[in-house]
């Protein structure tokens, strides 16, 4: 109880410092499902052109009850013989038999029938992102999470309006993160990344009740879950292609369909070098825009431009970056 009262506090002091801004999910309803969650913007706390630094905070808090009762007609008198009810007049023939004082009612309902559990999930983290060189960029960080789960709750033996059993859980878990960026060219990147993150049990797997399924099959919630650990690592290539490739494969395709050969009947040409031109089948004519030299161009004379002394004229000019016809199977030579 010191421990949850102490992170509480924590909590409540973080909050006030990064901003916090509650935003009920789902609003305490007569269903006894209740639920809401808080949380905040990252907080930058430095930034520039080449890295960046973030703290915040976020976190939810989960409360769930359970209540059912079962109440069970015995026949007062067992020598009475059973009895044919037609399903339309059913009620009908019950108030009948109480009536005639035939049978009465008791309760069958178990000790469990009532079950509570509370759970919040309070989460801090930093990060930051770093580039190490203009293609290679770096990201890391860690977040602290700690999760709060208090169940209270009678098995199906003890008496009903008997002390509840109690299960206090307070689990703290360090998960740090890393991803690696490199970027091979404008549409093409190399990542790798690595991290440890948990699975947690949904809610209603840890209440300690038995349930019916709809197929007669029946289950119980198991107290004693934990959240599992997951490590986690990552190495792919991603491909962007631009919607000049996709327009040039999906004429291709359109041209197989009607029966036409490329590039016999039809040739079709690209106008930008993606790895999708490259490596579809046929391979794709296409013209090189030399992005990378146009980007540079295009900075430098930003640059230039800011650099002015204000008495100075502004000279506009323009500038040609040379293109390159690139010949592959899409097209013919003649």
């Amino acid at each position: 109880m010191v421990k949850n009262m102490i992170w509480f506090i924590i909590t409540i002091i973080i909050a006030i410092i990064f901003g916090i801004k509650y935003n009920p999910d789902a609003p305490f309803t007569k269903k006894d499902l209740l639920r809401s969650f808080i949380s905040s913007r990252d907080n930058v706390i430095i930034s520039n052109n080449s890295k960046k630094i973030a703290l915040g905070y976020n976190g939810y808090a989960e409360y769930m009850k359970t209540s059912y009762r079962f109440i069970a007609g015995l026949p007062n008198d067992a020598s009475l013989p059973a009895s044919v009810v037609n399903l339309n007049t059913i009620d009908s023939f019950v108030q009948q038999a109480i009536t005639n004082n035939d049978i009465s009612f008791r309760e069958e309902t178990g000790g469990e029938y009532k079950t509570k559990i509370l759970s919040r999930v309070d989460g801090f983290y930093g990060n930051i992102t770093y580039n190490i060189t203009p293609k290679l960029e770096l990201n890391a960080g860690v977040r602290a999470e700690n999760t709060i789960r208090d169940l209270k709750y009678r098995t199906i033996s003890d008496p009903i309006g008997s002390v509840y059993r109690k299960i206090e859980t307070n689990e703290l878990d360090i998960l740090p993160s890393l991803n690696l960026k490199y970027a091979v060219s404008e549409s093409k990147n190399i990542r790798f990344a690595t991290s440890r993150t948990i699975t947690r049990p949904v809610l209603f797997e840890s209440l300690p009740i038995t349930y019916i399924n709809a197929d007669g099959t029946s289950e119980k919630g198991n107290a004693l879950l934990v959240n599992s650990t997951n490590n986690n690592i990552d190495l792919k290539f991603e491909i962007f292609p631009t919607k000049d490739e996709l327009f040039a494969v999906t004429a291709i395709k359109i041209a197989a369909k009607n029966n036409l050969k490329v590039p016999e009947d039809i040739s079709v040409i690209g106008f930008t070098d993606g790895i999708i031109s490259q490596f579809s089948t046929p391979s794709i004519s296409t013209v090189s825009q030399n992005g990378i030299k146009m980007g540079r161009k295009a900075a430098q004379m930003l640059i230039d431009r800011l650099e002015l002394e204000d008495e100075e004229d502004e000279h506009y000019k323009t500038e040609i970056i040379e293109t390159n016809l690139i010949i592959r199977e899409s097209t013919t030579t003649k």
